[in-house]
This record gives structure tokens, C-alpha cells and sequence, in this order.
């Protein structure tokens, strides 16, 4: 009788199936965010923005991390840039990672660990070539963090405003890559506040809270 998916893209395929429009509930993806908030709380009292690019994403081909860290590279050779890119993850290409001048492969980490290390980074990009939704942006967002994300991550519909709390570019196309990343690191530190802000509020939007209640509308309009 319903449909509830992630988001605008989704909901976009469940009315091509013949699904109403009043029929439809997105919000099926959520993530806890007074824990990540808890992050950008902390940090917003900070003078400095972090000069660390992160990256969460299994190495494996569809993440789009050699286009990453080859627009990384032309970062830094080209402009003489002092950030770092710190990697978080693991996978069949794991072995085969650029070791790139101020790229930092972390491996896997136990998602207990990883807000210690969110705390020590500024700006999340991820560069998928596909990516349905990617839960991982909410989290971020929620702790504050400017986005630069590849037009294929789908929950950049919800949690990207373009210019206002980050940055998006077409994936697999290292020049893109690398002319958002000149953008984001020329900002100064009230800018990457404001964006760091907005992140935040937009992600406080869809919360654990919307999701009881999406499931209790849907089983109080739905079939006995």
C-alpha cells in the first residue's frame, strides 16, 4: 500500500511503479543524530577549521577514491596546499592505495573510533560513481562537516545545498574533483563555520523521532 525509501530519487522510481504521491514516505534511512551532534557542538567552539579533507568509503572501484586522491595530488602540487586527506576504510583495493604526499590511509576503524578521529577533521567529501543513498553523509552532516560530494551520492539530495554547506561535482572527472576542492579550501574560517552550521541544521531535519512516526502513519493508513 506504501513506499518508504530514502529520498527524492527513490521516491521519483516509486511513482514510475504506480505508486501515489500521498502514498510515498521518505526518511527510511536515518542516523542517530544527537551522537554526531554532539561533534559539531564541541568543535564549533574551536578559533581554527581543521585542514583535513575525510573520506569514508570501502576501496573498491564504485567509491571513485583514485579519482579522489588523483585530484588530491593536483591540489597539492599545484597550489602548495597544507591540508591532508585522511581515508577511513577497507577493501579489495586497499592494497593497491596511492601513497600520495599528505594522504593518510587509516584502514578500517570501528565506528566507536571513528568520532575521535571526525573531531580532528574539517570537511567530508565522498567521490562515489554510485552510491543509491550513503547514510554516512547524515552522520557527517550532523557533526558539522562542509560536504563535497559526487552527483551520484543520492542523500546529497537531502543533506547537500549547494554552495551553503559544500560542494558538488560530477563523478569520475578529476578536473571537477579538483576545482571543488580548490573551492573548499580557499574558505576562510568563518565561512567554513557558517557551512559547518548549515550542515548541521539540515541534518537535524530527518531524525530517529521522524522515523517512529513515518512507521506509525504508514501502519495507521496501511492494511489491517
Amino acid at each position: 500500500t506504501h513506499a518508504w525509501v530514502p529520498g527524492k530519487p527513490q521516491k521519483e522510481y516509486a511513482l514510475k511503479l504506480g505508486f501515489k504521491l500521498n502514498k510515498i514516505q521518505e526518511g527510511v534511512y536515518v542516523t542517530d543524530t544527537n551522537r554526531f551532534t554532539e561533534i559539531f557542538e564541541a568543535n564549533k567552539m574551536n578559533d581554527s577549521f581543521p585542514k583535513v579533507l575525510i573520506c569514508v568509503a570501502r576501496y573498491i572501484p564504485a567509491k571513485g577514491l583514485e579519482v579522489l586522491w588523483e585530484a588530491f595530488r593536483k591540489l597539492k602540487d599545484g597550489n602548495k596546499s597544507d591540508w591532508q586527506l585522511w581515508c577511513v576504510g577497507h577493501g579489495s583495493g586497499f592494497e593497491n592505495r596511492k601513497e600520495y604526499d599528505g594522504i593518510c590511509h587509516l584502514g578500517f576503524v570501528q565506528p566507536k573510533d571513528l568520532q575521535g578521529i571526525m573531531k580532528d577533521a574539517g570537511v567530508f567529501v565522498l567521490p562515489s560513481l554510485f552510491e543509491p543513498w550513503g547514510v554516512v553523509v547524515q552522520e557527517f552532516a550532523s557533526a558539522g562537516f562542509p560536504l563535497l560530494l559526487s552527483d551520484k551520492v543520492g542523500s546529497g539530495s537531502r543533506f547537500l545545498k549547494n554552495e551553503e554547506n559544500g560542494y558538488s561535482f560530477k563523478a569520475n572527472d578529476v578536473n571537477d574533483l579538483y576545482h571543488a576542492l580548490i573551492e573548499v579550501t580557499s574558505l576562510t574560517d568563518v565561512e567554513y563555520k557558517t557551512m559547518a552550521a548549515k550542515s548541521n541544521e539540515i541534518a537535524a531535519n530527518l531524525t530517529i523521532k521522524n522515523w517512529v512516526e513515518t512507521l506509525v502513519s504508514i501502519r495507521l493508513n496501511g492494511p489491517v
